[in-house]
């Protein structure tokens, strides 16, 4: 399989008066792909637009509001992957892949004090047509979903102590994605993730500890022998991984021209499981 890529941007930014701005962006995305004799050639195509009205009262703060459009073709390896994993899982790509759109709306909002202290906050709603997504049968394939909505909160916070050296990083985001058409829910996909980084510099190590939280995720049971068949399509159960706090500490050292490092990984000796 061979593809070719083309893409152009171009963005217009004025400013309205002493405290407005706006942006206006569009976005041309051409992709030619080549599967072989045995498929035809497939060309994906889009413009993509994009407005942005900044609000800025004063030094400090600064809001907005966005509304943009996106395009995803779907790669080689979706449309035309021929491979079977180490344990016997057969991947299939599927040359009848359409692709994705997205309408999304956000607001938003930043403040930065000198380099202290800068916190940040987001809400935004998504729209996918023909959201592409894979899903567990035999063989696992990716297929369109015909329409996804999802919606989210991102936050963080990021603040320096100037008497002792440190940083501390906060962040934190929740997701809420529903498939429209169709009851079959959206996997691996947690709810809530929050991290929390800090790093210590000293003169002759520098400390980093941080700790991530990841909500329960729904995931599909490839591995397991009770699946039944229904209309030729393999049904995996549904299973959930519960909730995981994983805590890493790294301490460092340059020496010279040298950077030593020593990575401590999930401290607290949690059990979880990866799905690939």
């Amino acid at each position: 399989p061979e593809q070719n890529t083309v893409a152009g941007f171009i963005q217009y930014r004025k400013p309205l008066s002493e405290n407005f701005l706006y942006d206006l962006g569009l976005r041309y995305d051409f992709r030619n792909v080549t599967g072989g004799e045995r498929y035809a050639i497939k060309n994906f195509k889009a413009f993509s637009p994009k407005f942005t009205l900044h609000y800025k009262p004063n030094s400090f703060f600064t809001s907005y509001f966005s509304f943009n459009k996106g395009f995803r073709a779907p790669s080689i390896s979706e449309l035309f992957l021929e491979y079977e994993s180490s344990y016997g899982l057969l991947l299939k790509g599927n040359p009848y892949l359409r692709p994705e759109s997205l309408t999304s709306t956000e607001v938003g909002l930043k403040y930065q004090r000198q380099e202290d202290f800068s916190f940040f906050g987001n809400i935004f709603f998504n729209q996918y047509r023909d959201m592409i997504d894979f899903i567990y049968t035999i063989p696992v394939r990716s297929i369109n979903r015909e329409e996804v909505r999802g919606v989210g909160i991102e936050m963080g916070s990021d603040t320096y102590l100037k008497k002792t050296g440190s940083n501390i990083n906060l962040s934190y985001s929740y997701l809420k994605m529903k498939n429209i058409d169709s009851d079959i829910p959206l996997l691996y996909r947690p709810s809530h993730r929050f991290t929390l980084t800090f790093l210590q510099e000293l003169s002759f190590l520098t400390f980093q500890f941080s700790s991530k939280y990841t909500s329960r995720q729904l995931y599909e049971d490839f591995l397991s022998d009770d699946h039944p068949i229904e209309d030729n399509k393999v049904i995996f159960p549904l299973m959930e991984l519960p909730e995981t706090i994983i805590t890493e500490l790294n301490i460092s050292k340059r020496v010279i021209n040298f950077e030593l490092s020593v990575k401590i990984k999930n401290i607290t000796d949690q059990k979880y499981v990866l799905i690939q």
